[in-house]
């Protein structure tokens, strides 16, 4: 094997590039073989590590690495075509990581590009509340929904990803230290009105997804505005109470455009 060559499990990782740095650590390119040296793909590693300047006395190394370990255990438990999964990963050492398929781009891009047209976006706000229904189900609220924490992947599928912020609804053993961390996160323009108060739960991603879909500046199509309006009213009773409410309305709409 290659002197570049970290094995972990039955692989062997080859590092290949530098695909994205960010201030919690960097993911890149690599080569994933077998023990028999046979390549099994490409795809994106992602590493844990942490810039000087955000470790503090109220978050330490070890309050971030575990926010990391957390992302991972999250991430890796919903296995769904509209979430990013992870593949393996390695938690014991002095740079955690996982690693995942490899993206052709984020949502963000394809916004910016102006190069969709009303079906394409309809098929992507469809796939990004299926993802995130699952996410849901699982018991998980993501925290941090945006157009750039949603991936384009070669079969066309958009997939949802970065658990970094995400919460479990039913565990009582998350830090505080990582509630203050979520608090001091979330993307202005995607959080609710209560979120400044850390109030997290289905309603504040409905919020963030309502902000997604106008984004992709459908209001012209029939629907779509009220839709837009009820995942974003500033009271959250006002809002759908599921995403499955969500994937309803958006199946009517699409129905009544293609009779």
């Amino acid at each position: 094997m290659s002197e570049h060559m970290e094995p972990r499990g039955n692989y062997f990782v080859r590092p290949i590039r530098v695909i994205g740095n960010g201030a919690f650590g960097k993911v890149e390119e690599i080569e994933l073989y077998n023990k028999n040296g046979f390549m099994c793909g490409k795809y994106a590693r992602k590493i844990f590590s942490v810039k000087d300047e955000l470790i503090t006395d109220d978050f330490d190394y070890d309050d971030w690495r575990r926010r990391f370990e957390r992302e991972v255990k999250y991430q890796a438990d919903c296995i769904n075509v509209n979430v990013v999964q992870i593949y393996i990963h390695n938690l014991n050492t002095e740079h955690p990581w996982f690693v995942m398929d490899i993206a052709e781009k984020d949502l963000k891009r394809d916004i910016n590009s102006e190069t969709l047209n009303d079906d394409e976006k309809l098929k992507i706000i469809r796939m990004v509340l299926c993802g995130v229904s699952f996410v849901h189900g699982k018991g998980y609220f993501h925290r941090d929904l945006k157009p750039e924490n949603i991936l384009k992947f070669s079969d066309g599928k958009y997939k949802i990803s970065d658990f970094g912020l995400v919460k479990n609804s039913t565990s009582e053993a998350e830090s505080e230290v990582l509630t203050k961390i979520a608090v001091c996160m979330g993307t202005n323009g995607y959080m609710a009105p209560e979120t400044k108060q850390g109030i997290y739960n289905c309603k504040t991603d409905i919020y963030a997804l309502g902000a997604i879909i106008n984004e992709l500046k459908i209001n012209h199509v029939d629907g779509i505005e009220c839709m837009i309006a009820k995942s974003t009213a500033y009271r959250p009773n006002g809002r759908y109470e599921a995403v499955s409410e969500m994937i309803s309305d958006l199946d009517k709409i699409i129905r009544e455009i293609r009779r």
